[in-house]
């Protein structure tokens, strides 16, 4: 994800993001919710999205790409326990890839847990009893003007078909 909130959009959804995650926000409310995994770079997005009034984050979910799933989401609890956002569900994504293909993080670059190889207190916060795509659904299917639209993406087609 860029560390810039950049929009680009398309029929009333804003979205942005690289292939290693998603922001997406209704074009007139700023409501965010901020699928991520985050390493060093997320990490900073966050909090700069977090800090800006403008910005109402609805969640975080977490998937694979610089870290481990599973370090993404302890690093996503972080960040809301560090910025005083216990209001802010996150939400565990897929353990593996999904684009396929074999596992790969970046260690060498965001260190061994993702956060430069700093080693925090565990959170207290704890993670959503649903799945990241629950909550994408859902969040979704409540704006259903947009559901249709959003369908011809690979990415919410997968959301939406369950």
């Amino acid at each position: 994800m860029d560390c810039e909130l950049k929009k680009d959009c398309h029929d009333g959804i804003v979205v942005n993001g690289g292939s290693d995650g998603l922001l997406f926000s209704h074009a007139n409310s700023n409501k965010l919710i901020i699928d991520t995994d985050p390493g060093i770079d997320d990490s900073m997005t966050i909090f700069m999205a977090f800090q800006n009034p403008e910005y109402e984050i609805l969640g975080l979910t977490t998937i694979f790409d610089n870290v481990q799933t599973k370090d993404a989401t302890h690093n996503a609890l972080l960040l809301c326990e560090i910025a005083r956002r216990p209001d802010v569900p996150i939400a565990q994504g897929s353990p593996e890839p999904l684009t396929g293909g074999r596992p790969i993080v970046a260690d060498f670059v965001h260190g061994s847990g993702g956060l430069g190889n700093i080693f925090l207190s565990p959170p207290n916060l704890l993670i959503c009893r649903r799945d990241s795509l629950a909550i994408l659904r859902a969040e979704l299917k409540s704006q259903n003007k947009h559901v249709k639209n959003l369908k011809k993406k690979s990415l919410w087609s997968r959301i939406l078909e369950e």
